[in-house]
């Protein structure tokens, strides 16, 4: 598989991907505000990378994918922006909805930079901080949610902030003053999808399938219904990355139908 990495302005130096920040790295090079960096994987389990983009006045910035082997042929695109300095706006995050892939990553970056630093110049849970918070929640969420399987992962320092608030925030409500314009039940919904991650990969079944790979599509969607049974039991209903448990049994019954082990 491929992973297609834009930069948005000429002060990039590098794009290197990791599985732990200590592990050893090797730059890609880019040309013309473009990277290409290839992975072979060999194994269905969701593995998790880091891609980091390497500034030239020493910074970095850095977005967290899950591939698998089932994403072999496929082309991953990520876009990073480079972060400004200044006065932490968050007026720039409010009213901020992605509109595409490209608009959540710009919004991403933007929004994590802006909250980091107002959190650092004017306190975790002020008013900027929390504007700044929602837009990079709903960036990164739109990314999270947006193709089935999404191979874009949650911000781990996202995911400390939005813990603290389902710990702090009164039980049973949408919102909680303290921390809007984030809605505390869109915040308690994500982090059940994220205890239950391995639903996502339901999303490779139908071209398994489609492909003669039954023993892959199977392997899979075991994992899935797996997935689905935590997500249950940590509160959650319905369908989730666009598969329910219904969906994900048939599923197992027609491959074991094709498969010849019924």
């Amino acid at each position: 598989m491929q992973i297609e990495v834009f930069a948005s302005q000429g002060d990039i130096e590098g794009v290197y991907i990791v599985r732990d920040f200590g592990d050893e790295r090797q730059d890609t090079q880019f040309q013309d505000g473009r990277a290409l960096i290839k992975v072979t994987l060999n194994d269905l389990a969701r593995q998790y990378y880091n891609i980091v983009a390497r500034w030239r006045d020493g910074t970095s910035s850095s977005f967290p994918i899950f591939l698998s082997s089932g994403f072999e042929g496929r082309t991953i695109q990520i876009q990073f922006e480079k972060a400004t300095t200044g006065q932490p706006d968050a007026s720039i995050c409010l009213d901020e909805r992605p509109s595409g892939v490209r608009d959540a990553f710009m919004n991403f970056f933007r929004c994590e930079q802006v909250a980091k630093s107002a959190e650092q110049k004017f306190g975790k849970w002020t008013r900027v901080h929390r504007r700044a918070l929602s837009g990079w929640f709903r960036a990164n969420y739109y990314l999270y949610t947006r193709a089935t399987p999404s191979p874009y992962g949650l911000n781990t320092e996202l995911v400390e902030l939005l813990k603290e608030i389902d710990r702090d925030a009164r039980p049973n409500i949408a919102r909680d003053s303290g921390f809007a314009p984030l809605n505390v039940a869109e915040v308690r919904a994500t982090l059940r999808l994220l205890e239950a991650e391995q639903i996502r990969l339901a999303g490779l079944v139908p071209r398994l399938v489609q492909n003669g790979a039954l023993a892959e599509a199977k392997e899979i969607n075991s994992m899935a219904l797996d997935g689905y049974q935590k997500y249950q039991d940590a509160g959650g209903t319905g369908a989730v990355f666009g598969v329910n448990k219904r969906l994900l049994e048939a599923n197992q019954k027609y491959i074991n139908a094709l498969s010849g082990d019924i």
